[in-house]
Parts: structure tokens; C-alpha cells; sequence
């Protein structure tokens, strides 16, 4: 009877000189971590001011809680531009595509990019509502 799973002659194994799982993993982890602590901290902080009063006050005439939601913001996008600047230099470092390869590296390199580009977007409009407008 044959095995229903593929053999290993179906894999096709890593080069040297490309990315593997972890390398992806990292970034793709990362950058939802980013995410969710960005969104979690911003409205626990716009509760916490409005909701409780308890960040009251102003430091050079800034709201307290508006200095601490773009603190937030600004940690949070630079780790959003290292994952789409090192998946970008990871890209172009990367051989071209008629030197051999299935393409594999490229691809994870681009969706990296990708994913850290698409939380830049979002960050760049956080910074703009958290600097602009109202917090309650």
C-alpha cells in the first residue's frame, strides 16, 4: 500500500541563501503583536483619561494622555518600519529568480514587507487622530 503523504523527494530543501520558517514567523508574529498592543494600550489609556479621570493634567501645555498615546505610537511604528525595512533589504538580497530557487524567499520576504508596510499605513493615521483630534 502507498503512503498518502508525499516523500521527500516532493520537498524541496533550503539554501543557504534563503530565509527560513523562523525568519517569516518572527515578523509575521511581531508585526500582529505591534498590532494588538498598539490598539489594546490606545484605548485603555482613552478610558482610563476620559472614562476615569485619571490621567488628568498637561505637560507643556499637552495633555498628559495625548503624550502617552503617541509615546504608544511612536514604539509601535518604529517596530513596524524595522519588519518593512529589514523584509526589504532581506528582498533585495535575495539572488533573482532565473539564478534557481522555487521563489519561496522572495515571496516571504514580499508578504513581510507587506504586513509591516500595511501596520506603517495604520500607525501613520494613529499619529494623526492621536495628535489632532479630541481624546473624549
Amino acid at each position: 500500500m502507498r503512503p498518502i503523504v508525499a516523500d521527500d523527494r516532493a520537498l524541496v530543501p533550503l539554501e543557504p541563501h534563503e530565509v527560513g520558517p523562523g525568519w517569516f514567523l518572527l515578523r509575521l508574529a511581531l508585526g500582529t503583536a505591534l498590532f494588538s498592543i498598539h490598539v489594546t494600550t490606545s484605548f485603555t489609556v482613552t478610558v482610563v483619561h476620559c472614562d476615569q479621570s485619571v490621567m488628568e493634567g498637561s505637560l507643556a501645555g499637552v495633555a498628559v494622555a495625548r503624550l502617552v498615546l503617541l509615546a504608544i505610537t511612536f514604539a509601535t511604528l518604529a517596530g513596524a518600519l524595522w519588519i518593512t525595512l529589514s523584509s526589504l533589504v532581506t528582498l533585495r538580497s535575495l539572488p533573482r529568480e532565473e539564478d534557481g530557487g522555487n521563489g519561496r524567499s522572495p515571496f516571504l520576504a514580499s508578504v513581510s514587507a507587506v504586513i509591516g508596510g500595511v501596520l506603517v499605513v495604520y500607525l501613520a493615521w494613529a499619529l494623526i487622530v492621536a495628535s489632532t483630534l479630541p481624546l473624549c
